[in-house]
């Protein structure tokens, strides 16, 4: 395939702000364009907004920011808006070759096409404001593929579609999700007027020490042989905040480093773990028996609690539990505040397993539509 300078195809754009009125743009990694406001919490550009360079849609930047994920530096195409202004410290280009076609172009740079030229260019690493040392000579000059304008307009299309597809499959998520929350309001809330047909017991009220029993976390004991010997897992707060519904297992057994002289409990597989710390807040159920830290809050649910029933019905008490949280290093909910919590629930164990069966088939529809969107991205 022949291949060109960027040069070639573009040409830098130099037009400032000046004195005009534009919305003023940053770009995320990962994301693209961005207002200041929504990144910063407001406009950064001071001073220097007269300096900012005027893109048009269609019109591209290279945000020469070194980040973790683009070491490297992205470029975006502004898409969102007819016109802006952005930092003069980003290359901002048109295209303006009659054997370029832009979209084409966009999904060059989305791929990190230019990423090994790019290494090679950068001078001397990453200066004091995080941005990369690149002469802007230089990243004109880096190489890109120029199939025929119809072999573009073609690859661009397909790509385009692709897009469109994420996007809806994104936009279906969000509406399950909604609906989701829609149901638990529905199922979990007596006063809602709704029953699932053919229930028509009663919902009684609980102090929460009164349906299951609730256990705190620690760091397990030296002579705790069950643990440091067996086959027990321990939980922290981050080994769960991406976990779902279900954890069997931590990234990391039980070692004989860090360990003090308190006591971890541990708990019986089906046992349903919450973070107690209000800034965190995730919640799981165990598969495999193990232990927590003292980041967490667990329940061990009596003949009176069904347990996945529990594991949803948490949620909608969650905010109530985390205004009870105090503390100075870290803010959490404590054992006697979360038991003397009062609860209403079904009386009728086949309920709260009817309502907790259809909420969990809302989840598994919606990780199904979620790993179908991660084989798309």
């Amino acid at each position: 395939m022949n291949t060109v300078s960027l040069k070639s195809l573009v040409t830098p754009i130099e037009q400032k702000a000046g004195g005009n009125n534009f919305p003023v743009l940053s770009i995320t990694a990962g994301i693209g364009f961005v207002s200041q406001k929504e990144k910063f919490g407001k406009n950064i550009a001071g001073a220097q907004y007269s300096k900012y360079i005027v893109i048009k849609r269609g019109d591209f930047s290279y945000n020469k920011g070194n980040s973790k994920a683009y070491p490297h530096g992205c470029i975006y195409c502004l898409e969102n808006y007819d016109s802006a202004a952005v930092p003069n410290v980003f290359y901002s280009f048109r295209f303006t070759s009659e054997y370029a076609f832009p979209q084409y172009y966009k999904y060059i740079f989305e791929s990190s096409f230019l990423n090994q030229q790019l290494r090679k260019l950068v001078n001397s690493g990453v200066r004091d404001d995080g941005l990369l040392n690149l002469y802007e000579k230089d990243f004109y000059s880096c190489l890109v593929p120029c199939p025929p304008l119809e072999e573009q307009r073609r690859i661009a299309e397909i790509l385009g579609c692709c897009d469109r597809v994420i996007a809806l499959k994104k936009e279906l998520i969000a509406e399950k999700k909604k609906q989701k929350k829609a149901l638990m309001q529905k199922l979990l809330n007596p006063d809602s007027g709704f029953r699932l047909p053919g229930f028509s017991g009663e919902w009684k009220e609980f102090k929460i020490s009164e349906i299951c029993k609730i256990e705190g976390g620690g760091t397990p004991a030296t002579g705790d042989e069950q643990c440091w010997n067996g086959d027990i897992f321990w939980c922290t707060p981050s080994d769960i905040t991406n976990a779902g519904k279900y954890i069997s297992h931590t990234p990391q057994k039980i070692t004989q480093k860090g360990i003090d002289t308190s006591s971890a409990t541990l708990l019986p597989t089906g046992s349903v773990i919450m973070c107690s710390r209000a800034s965190i807040g995730p919640r799981c159920i165990t598969q495999v028996p193990m232990a927590t830290n003292q980041g967490f809050k667990n329940f061990i649910c009596s003949d009176l609690l069904y347990n996945e029933f529990w594991y949803y019905f948490i949620d909608t008490i969650l905010e109530d539990l985390y205004k009870m949280a105090s503390g100075n290093t870290f803010k959490e909910v404590s054992k006697n505040s979360i038991a003397t919590y009062n609860v209403t629930i079904p009386s009728s164990l086949k309920e709260q397993k009817a309502i907790a069966d259809i909420l969990s088939a809302a989840d598994k529809e919606i990780d199904l539509l979620e790993q179908e969107l991660a084989q798309q991205e």
